[in-house]
């Protein structure tokens, strides 16, 4: 079980901006005037997304599009949220590009969104339904991830930020992560 959660969740770490799978595309990028919708919708196989169970229970055999549409379509207000934390590197002088939805359930959150910074930086935000469950999202990602070297992992409220740097480390890419850390701790 942990080994397959491993899998996905690296599966889902290197996943494309746009997924499609059968006749649904899935877009990762999410306006900041729409980031939370509360519409009911289809999954890519026709089931209504009300009937899906919460995010810590969907189904392994669930297609990628369906897991991705129902964590963006429950996704409940939150901060900081992943468009707030986002929009707070970029006012921070972060060059922030390549959003990317990955899979929540993995990490028993609500939402995750990844993205590129400069200097071979990365970011995945983590919303999460209370601060509680933002630690407990953070320890199993600790635990999971262990061997990933470089990962910095901070919450704040209901979210989990993890940040990660070349292996090496750069000048450069020590500074976005510090930028990113104290943009984070500010929200």
């Amino acid at each position: 079980m942990a080994r397959t959660a491993v899998i996905v969740a690296l599966l889902a770490l290197s996943a494309c901006k746009t997924k499609t799978e059968g006749s649904a595309t899935v877009s990762s990028q999410t306006p900041a005037s729409s980031a939370v919708s509360t519409a009911p919708a289809a999954t890519a196989s026709g089931a209504s997304l009300n009937d899906l169970p919460g995010a810590n229970g969907l189904s392994p055999a669930l297609p990628l599009a369906d897991k991705f549409e129902w964590e963006k379509t429950h996704r409940k207000p939150v901060h900081p949220s992943a468009d707030e934390t986002y929009a707070a590197f970029e006012a921070a002088g972060i060059k922030v590009t390549e959003k990317s939805q990955h899979v929540a359930s993995v990490y028993g959150a609500i939402y995750c969104l990844g993205a590129k910074g400069e200097a071979d930086t990365v970011f995945s935000l983590c919303e999460y339904a209370s601060p509680e469950e933002a630690k407990k999202g953070k320890e199993t990602s600790e635990k999971a991830f262990a061997m990933i070297p470089g990962r910095t992992l901070l919450v704040v409220k209901n979210a989990l930020l993890t940040v990660r740097g070349p292996a090496a480390g750069t000048p450069e890419s020590k500074a976005i992560i510090q930028k990113a850390v104290d943009a984070f701790q500010k929200l």
